[in-house]
C-alpha cells in the first residue's frame, strides 16, 4: 500500500509540473512573388541594419525636443545585376513586428511609451506612414534600380525616460 501511495504521489507531482509549462508564440512572415531580389538596408551610403535614432527628451519638455531628427535609410538591391527582372516591376513592402498605431513601438527599452514614426519617402503615395493598421507601402518600378526604396525613421519620446530598442521585419512583393 505504501509503495502505491508513493508512486501516486510521484505521478501527481510530475503531472503538476507539466501543468505549469510555459506558452509562447511564433510568428511566420514571408511572401510569394514571381521575382526575387535580395535587398540590404543602406544608411548614408553604407550598408547597415542599425538605425541610430539619437537622443530626445521626454514629452512635455520645452519645444519639440521630444521629436528626434528623421534618419533616412534605403532598401537597395544587394546585387543589381541579379535584380534586373525585379527592377521591371513595382513592389510592395510590408512591415511586421512591434508595430503600433503610431509606428514602431519599444520592444526592450525602458522608454516604454516612446515610438518611431516610419515613413515611406518615395512610395507611390509620398510619406506613407507605416503603422499596425497600415503596414505596407507600394513603390514604382524605377525605384529599385535607382535610389532604392526610401524610408525615414524618427524617434518620438513619451513621458518615460530610458532607452529605446526595437526591431521590425520587412517583406517585399514584386508585382
Amino acid at each position: 500500500m505504501k509503495k502505491v501511495f508513493i508512486a501516486s504521489a510521484i505521478a501527481m507531482s510530475m503531472a503538476a509540473g507539466s501543468a505549469m509549462a510555459a506558452q509562447g508564440e511564433v510568428q511566420f512572415f514571408g511572401n510569394v512573388t514571381a521575382q526575387t531580389c535580395d535587398l540590404v538596408p543602406e544608411i548614408g551610403g553604407a550598408v547597415n541594419n542599425m538605425v541610430q535614432l539619437g537622443t530626445v527628451t521626454t514629452k512635455g519638455a520645452t519645444g519639440n525636443a521630444h521629436e528626434g531628427q528623421a534618419i533616412e535609410f534605403s532598401l537597395k538591391a544587394k546585387d543589381a545585376t541579379a535584380c534586373t527582372e525585379a527592377a521591371k516591376l513595382g513592389a510592395t513592402i510590408s512591415w511586421n513586428g512591434n508595430m503600433g498605431t503610431e509606428g514602431i513601438v519599444n520592444q526592450n527599452g525602458k522608454a516604454t511609451d516612446a515610438h518611431v514614426v516610419l515613413l515611406a519617402k518615395n512610395a507611390t503615395t509620398t510619406d506613407t506612414q507605416i503603422t499596425s493598421s497600415n503596414n505596407s507601402a507600394t513603390f514604382a518600378k524605377e525605384k529599385l534600380a535607382g535610389e532604392g526604396y526610401k524610408f525615414s525613421a524618427q524617434l518620438i519620446g513619451g513621458s518615460t525616460a530610458g532607452d529605446f530598442q526595437s526591431a521590425s521585419a520587412y517583406a517585399v512583393t514584386y508585382k
